[in-house]
């Protein structure tokens, strides 16, 4: 886990910290979900915001893109099909995006997220 997210878990209570330490990702039921990128931005979106979702597999990475009406986020990491369940019944709470450096100290079928990119839909300059 890189600086900037060590300094986020230390934020968080016992349970979701050890969670998100362990998994990179909390579920629960709740009407929103939080994005954490690396360098430490967060931001938050609400379900009912979200228009669609789809995911894609490479050789290299799983990606899903999340299309909320406001935003376009796309994830890029490992093993995503477990995140792409919990956003597709909105059970996922909290994503923190990891180093890719630490990918072998995670289990085999662990999702692992590298990467989340946060786009407005606004209009271009």
């Amino acid at each position: 886990m890189n600086r900037i997210s060590k300094e986020i878990l230390a934020e968080l209570d016992g349970q979701d910290k050890e969670e998100l330490e362990e998994k990179g990702f909390k579920s629960g039921d709740v009407g929103t979900i939080d994005f954490i990128k690396q360098d430490g931005t967060r931001q938050m979106f609400p379900y009912s915001q979200l228009i669609t979702t789809w995911t894609e597999k490479s050789d290299e990475h799983n990606l899903i893109k999340l299309f909320f009406s406001t935003h376009h986020v796309s994830l890029k990491g490992f093993n995503l099909s477990t995140l792409y369940e919990l956003i597709r019944q909105q059970n996922l709470e909290i994503l923190i995006a990891r180093d890719e450096r630490y990918l072998n100290t995670s289990k085999d079928s662990q999702p692992y997220v590298i990467g989340i990119e946060i786009e407005w839909k606004g209009e271009k300059e």
